[in-house]
């Protein structure tokens, strides 16, 4: 690829789905080339003029990281024309469901985050005694399948040249595809940069294994087929681990780590 050559690429996937590292990797096998980290936050994909400054911003390559919320709307037709490159990464809702419902913890009153955490030892100590979905939200189980359902009507409806990486490919290093797609040769030992090394949990897939009872796997087969088999995860596999403990590192500790980070900033 001639460095001297304009290019700009475009990362999308909902919060937590590996958008961030895939950024970073894709920026240093460009020669670290300029981030736009999150431009517009939420409403990021609607704001035409926010992509149109990326594409004439003066450097040669660049690379925009755009969360997909879509209670937050969205216009990807009109997001997609400045960008020479487009990828989207996913990874298994319930996978996600987790990664998300921890992490939204971080902006609550310490009280709250004590309260949290006391009840995720409680899970963490007797995982098939306590349901991970009775710790949940109806309202944000609910939000979860939504943006779910909606992830796969938009990525049935991407135009051909847009590039789809499933995360466990990504972690498995399975990117010959995508360095394809980029003209690039991605290096699994590029890691995010220090201001965001808070919010990795366990850069790893199959967590929902060690979360889910049998409870949760009844509550949420239903709830999740549907869009698994969307998604072409095959075959649907539903086998958990039963573990006697959870690591604390990749639940309750982990939420008191970004409580105390943003309390930081």
């Amino acid at each position: 690829m001639n460095s001297n050559e304009k290019l700009r690429v475009l990362v999308v996937g909902l919060p937590k789905s590996g958008t961030t590292i895939l950024t970073y990797r894709i920026s240093a096998a460009l020669n670290n080339a300029k981030i736009f980290f999150e431009p517009g936050k939420q409403h990021g994909l609607t704001d035409e003029k926010i992509h149109q400054d990326i594409y004439n911003y003066p450097v040669n390559k660049a690379v925009a990281k755009s969360l997909f919320i879509p209670a937050a709307g969205y216009d990807i037709q009109k997001i997609e024309k400045f960008y020479d490159k487009k990828i989207w990464i996913y990874r298994d809702p319930r996978d996600w469901i987790i990664s998300r419902f921890l992490y939204k913890w971080k902006n609550l009153d310490n009280m709250q985050i004590t309260k949290f955490c006391d009840k995720l030892k409680e899970k963490e100590e007797n995982p098939e005694r306590l349901a991970f979905h009775a710790l949940m939200t109806p309202s944000f189980i609910d939000m979860s399948i939504f943006n779910y359902e909606k992830l796969v009507e938009v990525l049935q409806n991407l135009s051909d040249d847009w590039h789809i990486v499933k995360y466990e490919d990504f972690v498995d290093n399975k990117n010959d595809a995508l360095n394809t797609y980029l003209n690039v040769q991605l290096d699994p030992t590029v890691e995010v940069a220090k201001k965001y090394n808070r919010v990795v949990r366990s850069k790893s897939y199959g967590n929902w294994k060690t979360w889910f009872n049998i409870h949760d796997i009844r509550f949420f087969r239903a709830k999740i087929n549907h869009i698994l088999k969307a998604l072409n995860y095959k075959p649907i596999d539903w086998s958990f681990d039963n573990p006697e403990k959870i690591d604390s590192n990749l639940g309750s500790e982990y939420v008191k780590k970004l409580h105390s980070s943003k309390l930081k900033m």
